[in-house]
Protein backbone atom coordinates (compact mmCIF):
# COMPACT_ATOMS: atom_id res chain seq x y z
CA UNK A 1 0.00 0.00 0.00
CA UNK A 2 1.06 3.58 0.24
CA UNK A 3 2.77 3.06 3.16
CA UNK A 4 4.78 0.48 1.89
CA UNK A 5 3.26 -2.17 3.89
CA UNK A 6 3.16 -5.92 2.08
CA UNK A 7 0.20 -8.60 2.72
CA UNK A 8 1.21 -12.36 2.31
CA UNK A 9 -1.96 -14.95 2.02
CA UNK A 10 -0.05 -17.65 4.64
CA UNK A 11 -3.07 -20.03 4.74
CA UNK A 12 -6.59 -20.21 3.53
CA UNK A 13 -8.54 -17.21 5.45
CA UNK A 14 -5.88 -15.77 6.77
CA UNK A 15 -4.09 -12.92 6.51
CA UNK A 16 -0.09 -11.48 7.29
CA UNK A 17 0.63 -7.70 6.48
CA UNK A 18 3.82 -6.21 7.74
CA UNK A 19 5.57 -3.10 7.43
CA UNK A 20 7.96 -2.43 4.69
CA UNK A 21 11.81 -4.40 5.68
CA UNK A 22 10.35 -6.64 7.99
CA UNK A 23 9.95 -10.00 7.60
CA UNK A 24 6.73 -12.05 7.57
CA UNK A 25 6.48 -13.99 10.48
CA UNK A 26 4.22 -17.19 9.65
CA UNK A 27 2.98 -19.70 12.20
CA UNK A 28 1.75 -22.95 11.75
CA UNK A 29 -1.89 -23.75 12.39
CA UNK A 30 -2.35 -27.09 14.09
CA UNK A 31 -3.84 -29.39 11.83
CA UNK A 32 -7.72 -30.03 12.93
CA UNK A 33 -8.18 -32.68 15.43
CA UNK A 34 -11.42 -34.78 13.79
CA UNK A 35 -11.15 -37.57 16.95
CA UNK A 36 -10.91 -34.73 20.00
CA UNK A 37 -13.77 -33.14 18.28
CA UNK A 38 -15.90 -35.93 18.08
CA UNK A 39 -15.00 -36.61 21.47
CA UNK A 40 -16.18 -32.93 22.78
CA UNK A 41 -19.20 -33.08 20.55
CA UNK A 42 -20.24 -36.60 22.78
CA UNK A 43 -19.56 -34.55 26.21
CA UNK A 44 -21.49 -31.60 24.93
CA UNK A 45 -24.53 -33.03 23.13
CA UNK A 46 -24.71 -36.71 24.65
CA UNK A 47 -27.32 -38.63 22.70
CA UNK A 48 -29.85 -40.43 25.37
CA UNK A 49 -33.51 -41.81 25.00
CA UNK A 50 -36.68 -41.91 27.56
CA UNK A 51 -37.16 -45.24 28.74
CA UNK A 52 -37.94 -47.92 26.46
CA UNK A 53 -38.19 -45.92 23.52
CA UNK A 54 -35.91 -45.84 19.69
CA UNK A 55 -37.43 -41.80 19.19
CA UNK A 56 -34.88 -39.13 20.02
CA UNK A 57 -36.30 -35.90 21.43
CA UNK A 58 -35.15 -32.52 21.97
CA UNK A 59 -32.62 -31.58 22.63
CA UNK A 60 -30.65 -34.64 22.12
CA UNK A 61 -31.96 -34.31 18.07
CA UNK A 62 -29.28 -31.64 18.50
CA UNK A 63 -26.06 -33.94 19.47
CA UNK A 64 -26.83 -36.29 15.48
CA UNK A 65 -26.87 -32.78 13.58
CA UNK A 66 -23.74 -31.64 15.48
CA UNK A 67 -21.87 -35.48 14.47
CA UNK A 68 -23.19 -35.39 11.16
CA UNK A 69 -21.51 -31.75 10.47
CA UNK A 70 -18.25 -33.40 11.60
CA UNK A 71 -18.41 -36.44 9.83
CA UNK A 72 -19.51 -34.81 6.63
CA UNK A 73 -16.69 -31.99 7.10
CA UNK A 74 -13.82 -32.51 4.19
CA UNK A 75 -11.02 -32.84 7.23
CA UNK A 76 -12.86 -35.72 8.51
CA UNK A 77 -14.06 -37.86 5.29
CA UNK A 78 -11.38 -40.87 6.64
CA UNK A 79 -13.01 -41.15 9.82
CA UNK A 80 -15.00 -44.83 9.94
CA UNK A 81 -17.20 -44.54 13.30
CA UNK A 82 -19.12 -47.44 15.32
CA UNK A 83 -22.65 -46.41 16.43
CA UNK A 84 -23.24 -48.00 19.65
CA UNK A 85 -26.65 -48.55 21.35
CA UNK A 86 -26.61 -48.85 25.01
CA UNK A 87 -30.17 -49.61 27.46
CA UNK A 88 -30.51 -49.42 31.41
CA UNK A 89 -30.71 -52.43 33.36
CA UNK A 90 -34.99 -52.85 33.00
CA UNK A 91 -35.83 -55.45 30.45
CA UNK A 92 -34.48 -58.80 29.69
CA UNK A 93 -31.10 -59.04 28.45
CA UNK A 94 -32.41 -59.93 25.22
CA UNK A 95 -34.83 -57.24 24.95
CA UNK A 96 -32.06 -54.47 25.55
CA UNK A 97 -30.01 -55.91 23.51
CA UNK A 98 -32.55 -55.40 20.83
CA UNK A 99 -33.87 -52.03 22.04
CA UNK A 100 -30.19 -50.88 21.78
CA UNK A 101 -29.94 -51.80 18.31
CA UNK A 102 -32.88 -50.34 16.73
CA UNK A 103 -31.63 -47.18 18.59
CA UNK A 104 -27.90 -47.52 16.89
CA UNK A 105 -29.97 -48.02 13.90
CA UNK A 106 -32.11 -44.71 14.40
CA UNK A 107 -28.94 -42.67 14.89
CA UNK A 108 -27.46 -44.18 11.81
CA UNK A 109 -30.61 -43.64 9.60
CA UNK A 110 -30.74 -39.82 10.71
CA UNK A 111 -26.54 -39.77 9.79
CA UNK A 112 -27.13 -41.17 6.05
CA UNK A 113 -30.51 -38.42 5.37
CA UNK A 114 -28.28 -35.65 6.56
CA UNK A 115 -25.51 -36.86 3.99
CA UNK A 116 -23.12 -38.66 6.14
CA UNK A 117 -21.93 -42.04 3.69
CA UNK A 118 -23.24 -45.35 5.12
CA UNK A 119 -20.66 -47.27 4.30
CA UNK A 120 -18.58 -45.26 6.94
CA UNK A 121 -20.70 -46.43 9.71
CA UNK A 122 -21.00 -49.61 11.80
CA UNK A 123 -23.71 -50.64 14.54
CA UNK A 124 -22.73 -52.24 17.68
CA UNK A 125 -25.33 -53.35 20.61
CA UNK A 126 -24.38 -53.45 23.83
CA UNK A 127 -27.79 -53.73 25.48
CA UNK A 128 -26.87 -53.18 29.22
CA UNK A 129 -23.35 -54.25 29.46
CA UNK A 130 -21.62 -51.16 29.58
CA UNK A 131 -23.20 -48.63 31.87
CA UNK A 132 -22.23 -45.10 32.66
CA UNK A 133 -23.49 -45.24 35.98
CA UNK A 134 -24.04 -48.41 37.70
CA UNK A 135 -26.20 -46.88 39.98
CA UNK A 136 -30.32 -48.29 40.50
CA UNK A 137 -31.36 -44.58 40.65
CA UNK A 138 -33.47 -42.77 37.76
CA UNK A 139 -30.82 -40.86 37.15
CA UNK A 140 -28.11 -42.89 36.25
CA UNK A 141 -30.57 -45.59 34.45
CA UNK A 142 -31.26 -42.16 32.40
CA UNK A 143 -27.09 -41.68 31.95
CA UNK A 144 -27.45 -45.38 30.66
CA UNK A 145 -30.49 -45.23 27.77
CA UNK A 146 -27.93 -43.68 25.31
CA UNK A 147 -26.29 -44.07 21.98
CA UNK A 148 -22.29 -42.75 21.72
CA UNK A 149 -20.49 -42.34 18.62
CA UNK A 150 -16.97 -43.46 18.63
CA UNK A 151 -13.96 -43.89 15.83
CA UNK A 152 -13.95 -47.50 14.72
CA UNK A 153 -10.52 -49.04 14.83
Amino acid sequence: DQYGRVQIDSSEGEVVIVAKGEKPVVQAVAPFDCVATMNRIGNVFPIRFEYDLTDITKPFDLSVSQYAALLKDPRCTSLNVEIQGHADFKGSEIYNEGLSERRAELIVDMLTKAGVDAARLSVKALGETSPLDPALTDEARMKNRRVEITVKP
